[in-house]
């Protein structure tokens, strides 16, 4: 931690109670109404209507018909009579969640009291393992409801992060760009664009296998197999936080909590085009849920299938206008594409720009498919333990077809003569299959302590096929798969009494282990899935501790510091790597294999005060790490000589075939006498530490309001850079620079009579550096009025906006620092969210807006003529800002008691309303849009939903 980023933290606290004074907190009276509501719904409805976030804890069972309650209540109020004799309490939490559990033999004489939430929520309800996290913890989450999920109307859970999530920089979706993805429809988060790798996703507090790669890596997880009707909430960090997560939650964590409690049945059918007819989507969502012994278990089964569309380029005129815009900004760069142009060609250039004449069968949005499976099995062996057994199957898949050659650069010779058939394609396809197994124990222990105890296995299944219609017989296909184990026991509860509630502890002690064995490559014959590891194993233990500590109660001891809680959360991380000798290909060469531990201590330290009943300050300091790619443990040292030959491909790309010695008169290396050159990763793991500091205020003038602003500056350290792409002659340049990296036998008497200042090379290390540094800052604001009204029913407006000023990236030692955001790419200035929502009864409609800020056409550290070049073919230097509409709504229909169906709703999306034209893009990369923004233009979707 550095001393400057402590103080920045003190300063700024000291600044905002210095500007709050004390006051007084008035009760906050609601409209209530439960007329025709089950207890579930009254209760739910009192919570949203108050800000709050419920939860159902332990085996707590709310049926049944609401008791009438017709007028005006506080929060407190409503829910002790709503709770009149159905045998369930609620107390509130320190963060202002109301958890609903079985009412004691004696109630407490104070229920609404808050305390802090010592249980890790391993309940009937969820099987999330972590802590619940709320909007007004200590550190920065945002938290959407499976409410929010349904009013969304996407097709993927990947496309609700890009959409919803501000603080996702992830520059296109993977079915945005067919060439280079290969048909992949994956998902990947990428928080404040410091790359997907620094970025955790779980699922229910715990881990998803990594997907194996083609180039070495252990990628993030694939989510978006995931439906969005099985999701209970979603819990979003946007902040490091090691301490509490673990290795790779360096910009933040993403934590999807599953629906697992469920009685009964409903089936939701979807169906979606777009206002052209040409683009359908389909979806079945199913769940079921019964015990068969009369409560003592619980058993849920649900799953989901999704067909997505398929655009192609003849659907669209994105491409075709990419091409007219640079033919009409720079004519002689784009005929330049192709010598030898005949001048009949020339001429009926004009005729080519017309939407889908040259590829219109190629894809310009991958198609995508999807599906899922969950099982949820409990039972509980008296009042004290309970065992359950947890699945999870995901799959997704995409098929693209594309052209031969570069997609939006296709040279002018091809515009002329035209791709017009299929014959011309390549193929590509790709599915990723995830499973996850949990089964695990539950046991209540005295003074109200918990252990929970389970094991985890799974696996990540990587599929790739290309084949080259143009090119008979060029056909490759592979398959790769990371097989996954975690043993875990946890253990929390309550430690001592402090004034302002219990002192809470949670442990952990994990072990995990990742296995990726050679991939299995059939008919290949394809350079592109060339050097393949053989097989690599990844293991981390994970030691860790929680506690919060209420030092001083809300409503007692000095004003500045009321409500104070402390919180702190350390882990120690040990990591090991192993992978086996590999001299195949120089890429991914080592010489002997690599067994690598590393030890990482991380910590998150924290706190929140109510120096206001209407205000919450809070900050924290946290440091976490990322573990070294595999790719950067393979370190190669190759016996070189020029007269023996280059090696290869790979060595060309490591050392170049002419790297010659500056002080020996140009003599190229490895021609005098055999050196040894090495090459390769730096084993190190990187670092991080963060700090956050933020504001919540609920103003009482204004009950429902809720808003929020939490500044976060991250610094992440020791990043692997290779210095000029790792070639010999940029340090035989600069020598001086890297004494110890270029050895050389001592100068003789022959070599001063030639002319030379320094004997021969006979050691050469082009290695990679661990001295890149990145760091971001970032402004998030949330915002959220709810309105409750007799007559008129519900309103609810909300905003979630990142503003991102900083993300400043260091990868060559004696070059400026440049400030990425705002390029192609990189995260934009500023990007946000915002809805309107109207509810009164079965009745829902709302109205939400996405905006994306401008961003420039040139890429960060692209060479200055191509930067010149793409802003002639564009004519600008940057892509405008947009802001898109979507329209949705929702009828429930209520049924009688002895109905088949207990409720029938249908709920409709419209997606970009206002039908806009994303922005043309016209340099040589991408589809020739923003990706920014959906290609399909409007889209309708409806959908049925039946609960029996």
């Amino acid at each position: 931690m550095r001393k400057a980023d402590a103080g920045a933290v003190l300063l700024l606290c000291a600044t905002m109670m210095a500007w709050t004074a004390s006051q007084a907190e008035a009760p906050r009276a609601l409209s209530v109404d439960t007329a025709g509501q089950s207890l579930v719904t009254a209760l739910t409805d009192v919570a949203r209507r108050s800000g709050r976030e419920l939860v159902m804890a332990e085996a707590a069972q709310a049926s049944g018909a609401a008791p009438r309650l017709k007028g005006r209540y506080t929060p407190e109020q409503a829910l002790q009579l709503l709770l009149a004799g159905s045998g369930l309490a609620y107390r509130r939490t320190a963060d202002g969640a109301y958890i609903i559990y079985p009412a004691p033999p004696l109630a407490p004489s104070e229920p609404d009291n808050p305390v802090s939430l010592p249980e890790l929520l391993v309940t009937a309800r969820s099987q999330n393992s972590d802590i619940p996290r709320t909007q007004d913890d200590i550190q920065p989450y945002k938290v959407w409801t499976s409410r929010d999920l349904a009013t969304a109307h996407v097709d993927t859970l990947d496309d609700f992060f890009r959409e919803r999530l501000s603080s996702n920089a992830q520059p296109r979706a993977a079915i945005q760009d067919p060439v280079s993805q290969n048909g992949s429809s994956r998902s990947e988060i990428d928080m404040r664009g410091m790359g997907s790798s620094q970025t955790l996703v779980l699922v229910d507090g715990r881990r998803l296998p990594s997907l194996p790669s083609i180039d070495n890596a252990f990628l993030q997880s694939d989510i978006s197999g995931v439906p969005l009707s099985a999701i209970d909430r979603i819990e979003v960090l946007t902040a490091t936080s090691g301490g509490v997560y673990g290795a790779g939650a360096v910009a933040g964590a993403v934590n999807i909590v599953l629906k697992r409690d469920y009685r009964g049945a409903d089936l939701a059918v979807t169906y979606g085009d777009t206002s052209r007819f040409d683009a359908a989507t389909k979806r079945v969502d199913g769940r079921i849920g019964f015990t068969p012994d009369g409560g003592r278990t619980d058993v849920m089964v649900a799953f989901s299938d999704f067909r997505g569309a398929d655009l192609r380029v003849g659907d669209r005129d994105y491409p075709a206008k990419a091409r007219a815009r640079r033919y009409a900004n720079d004519r002689k760069a784009f005929l330049a594409d192709s010598p030898g142009l005949s001048a009949a060609d020339v001429a009926k250039i004009d005729l080519q720009f017309a939407p889908g004449l040259i590829t219109p069968w190629a894809n310009l949005v991958t198609r995508e498919s999807s599906s899922s499976a969950l099982l949820s099995v409990r039972h509980r062996f008296g009042p004290s333990v309970e065992a359950y057994l947890d699945g999870l199957a995901l799959r997704s898949e995409g098929r693209s077809y594309t052209p031969a050659g570069r997609y939006i650069g296709v040279p002018v010779s091809a515009l002329a003569n035209g791709y017009s058939t299929l014959d011309q394609a390549v193929e590509q396809r790709s599915r990723t299959a995830t499973t996850r197994t949990t089964a695990g124990l539950i046991i209540d222990l005295p003074a109200a302590w918990k252990l929970n105890a389970d094991y985890t296995a799974g696996e990540a299944e990587v599929r790739g096929s290309a084949n080259y219609h143009d090119q008979p017989g060029s056909f490759g296909s592979y398959v790769q798969s990371n097989s996954f184990r975690v043993i875990s026991a946890r253990l929390a509860g309550s430690v001592a009494d402090l004034p302002g509630g219990p002192l809470t502890l949670s442990l952990l002690a994990e072990d995990r282990r990742e296995h990726v064995p050679a991939a299995t490559v059939k008919d290949y014959n394809l350079f592109f899935w060339d050097g393949m590891p053989y097989g690599v194993t990844q293991t981390l233990r994970s030691y860790y501790a929680e506690a919060r500590a209420p030092l001083i109660p809300r409503d007692d001891g000095p004003r500045l510091l009321s409500g104070l809680e402390l919180q702190l959360a350390v882990r120690h991380e040990a990591m090991r790597a192993v992978l086996p000798a590999n001299r195949d290909d120089l890429l991914f060469a080592n010489d002997d294999p690599v067994d690598d531990h590393q030890t990482a201590p991380v910590y998150t330290l924290g706190l929140r005060v109510f120096p206001m009943p209407d205000v919450m300050l809070r900050a924290s300091l946290a440091t976490g790490v990322v573990p070294p790619a595999i790719a950067q443990l393979a370190r190669a040292t190759m016996r070189y000589s020029a007269s023996e030959g280059t090696g290869g491909v790979a060595w060309n790309y490591q050392f170049g075939v002419h790297s010659s010695d500056p002080k020996r008169r140009g003599a190229l290396i490895g021609s005098e006498q055999p050196l040894l050159a090495t090459f390769g990763g730096s084993p190190t793991a990187e670092r991080a530490r963060s700090v956050s500091v933020g504001l919540v205020a609920t103003p009482r003038a204004a009950p429902g309001l809720r808003f929020s602003i939490d500044y976060t500056r991250i610094v992440k350290t020791r990043e692997p850079v290779i210095i000029s792409g790792g070639g010999a002659q940029y340090f035989l340049d600069h020598e001086a620079l890297y004494p110890e990296r270029v050895i050389r036998a001592p100068l003789t008497d022959a070599d001063r009579a030639r002319g030379y200042t320094a004997g021969v090379v006979t050691s050469l290390d082009t290695s990679a550096f661990s001295i890149g540094e990145t760091i971001s800052e970032a402004v998030d604001f949330q915002f959220d009025y709810r309105i409750a009204t007799r007559k008129a029913g519900d309103l609810r407006f909300s905003s979630s906006v990142t503003w991102q000023p900083l993300l400043r990236r260091h990868v060559e030692p004696y070059n400026e620092t440049l400030n990425a955001v705002g390029d192609d790419l990189e995260p934009l200035a500023w990007r946000g969210t915002a809805s309107a929502e109207w509810s009164r009864g079965p009745w829902l409609l709302g109205l939400a807006a996405d905006f994306y800020d401008h961003y420039r056409v040139a890429r960060l550290g692209e060479a200055k003529f191509r930067a010149d070049q793409w802003i002639r073919f564009q004519g600008s230097d940057r892509i405008a800002s947009q802001i898109y509409f979507d329209l949705v709504g929702a009828y429930r229909v209520d049924r009688p008691p002895m109905a088949l169906a207990r409720s029938m709703e249908v709920r409709f999306g419209v997606r970009n309303v206002l039908d806009r034209d994303a922005p043309v893009v016209a340099n040589e990369y991408g589809m020739g849009y923003s990706p920014f923004a959906d290609p399909r233009g409007r889209r309708f979707d409806l959908t049925l939903l039946s609960r029996f």
